[in-house]
C-alpha cells in the first residue's frame, strides 16, 4: 500500500526535521565538551597571578594555604585563590594565570555564577596536595605523639 504523495512528503519532512534536530543537539554537545577540554579560559593571562602560582609551586612546605590546586578536564591543573575575607570572590585560574571564574565567595558565598559545569564537580573533590605538611607530632618521641 502506497501513501498519497502529500502524506509521504509530510512524513519525509517530519523525519528530516527530527534527524536534523538530533544532529544539531549532538553537534552542540560535542562542541561544548571540546570547548571545555581545549580552552579553560579566553581571558588574557595575568602575569602577577602566574608569578604567584609559580611561587606557590616552588615553595614546598612553606607554600601559602590560600591557594588550592584541582584537576580540570583533560587533567590540567587549576588554582583556586582563596580570598582573605568573607565577601570577596575566590578566583579560579588556569596554569597560565587566566581567570576562569569565581566559583565561591561573594556576598552569598556562591561565586559569580559564570563558571562552566565541570567546576561544580571539581568542587566536590579534595584539592591536590602538592606540598604535604608534616604532622604536628612529627619529630616527637613516640610516647608523646597523639594517637591517630
Amino acid at each position: 500500500m502506497r501513501l498519497p504523495a502529500s502524506r509521504r512528503t509530510a512524513s519525509l519532512i517530519a523525519i528530516g526535521v527530527a534527524l536534523a534536530l538530533v544532529l544539531i543537539a549532538l553537534g552542540l554537545r560535542a562542541a561544548m565538551a571540546d570547548d571545555d577540554l581545549q580552552v579553560l579560559s579566553r581571558a588574557e593571562p595575568d602575569p602577577d597571578v602566574r608569578e604567584r602560582i609559580l611561587g606557590f609551586e616552588a615553595a614546598g612546605e612553606r607554600a601559602p594555604r590560600d591557594i588550592e590546586v584541582y584537576l580540570a578536564p583533560g587533567g590540567r591543573r587549576v588554582y583556586l585563590l582563596r580570598a582573605p575575607c568573607c565577601d570577596i570572590f575566590d578566583r579560579l585560574y588556569d596554569e597560565e594565570g587566566r581567570h576562569i571564574c569565581a566559583p565561591s565567595g561573594g556576598f552569598l558565598g556562591q561565586g559569580d555564577g559564570n563558571c562552566p559545569a565541570w567546576i561544580h564537580v571539581m568542587q566536590r573533590r579534595q584539592p591536590i596536595e602538592l606540598h604535604p605538611r608534616p604532622s604536628a607530632s612529627a619529630g616527637m618521641p613516640a610516647d608523646r605523639q597523639l594517637a591517630p
